[in-house]
């Protein structure tokens, strides 16, 4: 993984897999090994998707942000129009009074305490949340697209 200015923060990653709808599945709520540290995996940051929280939530009434989440079609249209707004949120922002007001509560004590002088920061701080906003998305127009899951495993 690259380094970033928002790797410095060391916490977890989530887990984003385009797959089969059930391929993960051994049973209800158990997910196959295989599904795991999984090579064609994208890896996103926790405080990446911190961000991106309420676009998660308010598209699957079941997302688990310490576990795995199917998103399925009904989800994935949601989802990506959720998406689609937070990034048309973060990429508009010109100064950093508007950007700290776009990001949930907490994440400025998150970088402050991490990111050595995060303010002269704020804009590449912005354009990464956003490249890897556009990688989700990418992820689930793809797993729309293809008729196929997006399986989001949190931290």
């Amino acid at each position: 993984m690259t380094t970033t200015i928002l790797s410095v923060l060391e916490q977890p990653y989530f887990d984003f897999l385009v797959l089969r709808r059930g391929e993960c599945w051994e049973s209800p709520g158990r997910l196959k090994k295989v599904c795991f540290h999984n090579p064609n995996a994208l890896l996103v940051h926790d405080s990446t998707v911190h961000v991106f929280v309420d676009a998660f939530g308010d598209s699957h009434p079941e997302f688990n942000y310490f576990g795995p989440t199917e998103y399925l079609s009904e989800n994935l249209s949601s989802l990506q129009v959720r998406l689609q707004l937070q990034l048309k949120a973060i990429s508009s922002c010109e100064n950093q009074g508007q950007f700290i007001e776009i990001l949930p509560k907490g994440t400025t004590r998150r970088y402050e305490r991490s990111i050595e002088a995060w303010p002269s920061k704020w804009e590449a701080i912005r354009d990464e949340l956003a490249e890897q906003g556009r990688k989700i998305l990418d992820l689930a127009e793809r797993a729309q697209r293809e008729d196929q899951a997006l399986l989001v495993m949190g931290i």
